[in-house]
Order: C-alpha cells, then sequence, then structure tokens
C-alpha cells in the first residue's frame, strides 16, 4: 500500500503524547459512555483501561484539506501486554479518491521515532500492519510485545471506522516498558536472556533517577555470589565498556524516546544490593534507563524515578545543554 511511508515516516513530526489524566483511563473522548455501550474515541486519544471502545470518523473536511491522521495510544500497566481484538471494521479503501487505512503498530511512534526501537524482538516491518475493507480485513487479534501499542487511522468517509475490545494481559518476562505514572520506582530486568531492555521514564519534562541496587555483569545462573563486586561512578564507563560482551545500563535524554538518538547521563554495572544513591540527572522532555545484555548475566537495576528540582533545571538551561 503506498501510503504506508507516509504514516510510518510523517504522521507524528511535532506531535508529543497528551499528559495522562489522573484516575482516568482515557481522554479526547467524544463523550462518556452510557452504561454498557462501548466509550466513543475522539481523533486522538490514550486508552489506559482494559474496554470496549468505538471510532467513527468525521470525514474529510471540505475544500483542499486532507483528511485528518487519528492516532490512539494503548498504555497498560509496566508488566503486562496489549491485547486488540476488532469487533466491527469498516474502513474503505477509497472514497471519492481519497485512500482510508488503519495501521496498529507494536509499540508507539512519536515525532518520526519509535520505542522501542532497535531493541524491539521483531523487525521493524514486522511491527506494522496495515487494513481497509477492501484489500484486508483484521480478523487475527493483535498482541503487543510491551505495554504500549498504538492505532492509526485515515478515514476520508464519514461515519467509517471501527469497534475494539482491549485486554491487558500478565507479562511473564516485561522488558521494555513505558512508565506512565510521573514518578515511582521500577526494577528493569533481562530475566538472564540476550536482549536489550529499556524504561522510558519521562515523556513530559526533565527528570531525575535515583539508584536503589544494580546487579549487573555479575550474576550468573546456578552462582550465588555472597561478596558484592562494587559500583563505582567514575570508573563506570571505563570499566563496564571494557568487556568484549557488554552489560550495563545507561541513563539517557533527549527529545525523542528512540535512545539512539539520545544522549546519555552516565553508564553503570557491577553489583550492590541496596542504598547505592547514585543520581543521574536527564535534563531534556525525555529520559530512558536502559539495560544492555548479552545473555551471560541475571542482570537488573533498581531506581526511583520523578521530575528533576526545579532549581535543578534552572541550572541546567543556564548551561545551554543541547536536547536533540
Amino acid at each position: 500500500m503506498k501510503l504506508r511511508t507516509c504514516l510510518v515516516h510523517a504522521l507524528f513530526i511535532g506531535t508529543i503524547l497528551p499528559a495522562p489524566i489522573e484516575g482516568y483511563g482515557g481522554y479526547f473522548l467524544r463523550h462518556a459512555r452510557a452504561k454498557g455501550q462501548p466509550i466513543q474515541l475522539g481523533c486522538q486519544g490514550v486508552i489506559q483501561k482494559p474496554g470496549e471502545y468505538i471510532f467513527k470518523s468525521n470525514g474529510r473536511p471540505e475544500g483542499e484539506a486532507p483528511t485528518p491522521v487519528c492516532v490512539t495510544y494503548f498504555i497498560a500497566p509496566p508488566d503486562m501486554i496489549v491485547e486488540i481484538e476488532f469487533l466491527d471494521f469498516t474502513i474503505s479503501c477509497a472514497t471519492m479518491g481519497h485512500e482510508g487505512i488503519l495501521q496498529i503498530f507494536d509499540g508507539m511512534e512519536i515525532a518520526g521515532h519509535t520505542f522501542p526501537g532497535y531493541d524491539h524482538p521483531l523487525p521493524h516491518a514486522q511491527r506494522y500492519r496495515l487494513y481497509c475493507s477492501q484489500r484486508n480485513v483484521p480478523t487475527e487479534t493483535f498482541t503487543s510485545n510491551q505495554n504500549v501499542a498504538m492505532i492509526n487511522t485515515i478515514v476520508p468517509a464519514t461515519g467509517e471506522g471501527y469497534k475494539i475490545r482491549v485486554q491487558f494481559k500478565k507479562h511473564s518476562r516485561p522488558c521494555n516498558v513505558y512508565l506512565s505514572a510521573s514518578e515511582g520506582i521500577y526494577t528493569l530486568s533481562n530475566h538472564g536472556m540476550r536482549n536489550n531492555c529499556s524504561a522510558v521514564v519521562s515523556m513530559f519534562g526533565p527528570a531525575t533517577a535515583i539508584v536503589d541496587s544494580v546487579n549487573i555483569g555479575a550474576t550468573i545462573e546456578g552462582v550465588v555470589h555472597t561478596k558484592e563486586v562494587g559500583v563505582s561512578q567514575k570508573m563506570a564507563s571505563k570499566l563496564c565498556l571494557a568487556k568484549k560482551k557488554k552489560n550495563y545500563a545507561e541513563f539517557l535524554y533527549g527529545n525523542t524516546i528512540e535512545p539512539s538518538y539520545m544522549a546519555y547521563s552516565g553508564i553503570l554495572c557491577g553489583m550492590k544490593t541496596n542504598n547505592v544513591g547514585l543520581v543521574y540527572d536527564l535534563p531534556c522532555q525525555m529520559s530512558v534507563v536502559r539495560l544492555v545484555s548479552s545473555g551471560e548475566y541475571y542482570n537488573s537495576i533498581t531506581f526511583q524515578y520523578g521530575p528533576m528540582e526545579q532549581k535543578k533545571v534552572g541550572e541546567f538551561s543556564s548551561m545551554g545543554i543541547t536536547c536533540s
């Protein structure tokens, strides 16, 4: 489908995920749900609760204006995955010469960048599914690999759209996660697997991460350590990157959610089970903690996260920090 390139690479330039509303499972909804009825979605939304949802297009605007691209993000708790079942689907592939399409994506895409990035277990091209009524109707339930997913639509025909049932299912080995709470504590782990895992800790401003415990490059399956191997912030970059097979955590910041485009505040490895107390300031719009694992060790890091203190924000602003 020739719309694919446009949808994948150009939909979200300049857009940012709306900030959550405490205690509410979605927003940009057209109106509240009547009892027993699906919730009606607006053109942009964030869904944080299971349930049934329905989207109906307002159609293409008059004149030469293009049909709006509508976006819905699905965000489950960190230890869950998103399951989406289509109960009804009517999006014409062409209406009066204008193409219609629905795209569902395993992850989230914002401002042309994706999360998870290249650490996702699937190749980028396999994370998308494209649907329209005359070519490919969704018949299989979609299941994400992490706690976020998204749907994008271009629907030029008034009244067309879709109805879905959203469920959150337990993830036995969560790896890549989006932490929707503005502050909290989280343990990022590779579960002994050869994969890299990331946690988005902020998308709405500068943040601070404080390390509580770390066990990276130290514990092998069946081997119980009784002696801690030490954690050094000053020597971390040299020590953690010296080995041929890498095992370390990095603290990243920038104006994108894709780790490969972010700057890093620091790198950490070693083993200390409590009261590490290392502080990493992440001065840009978005912040990520990323755990790199070779598969030889059971790696994990526990950290607190939250908004950066305003005093520190001012200090970083005066330093002229560049956020790419």
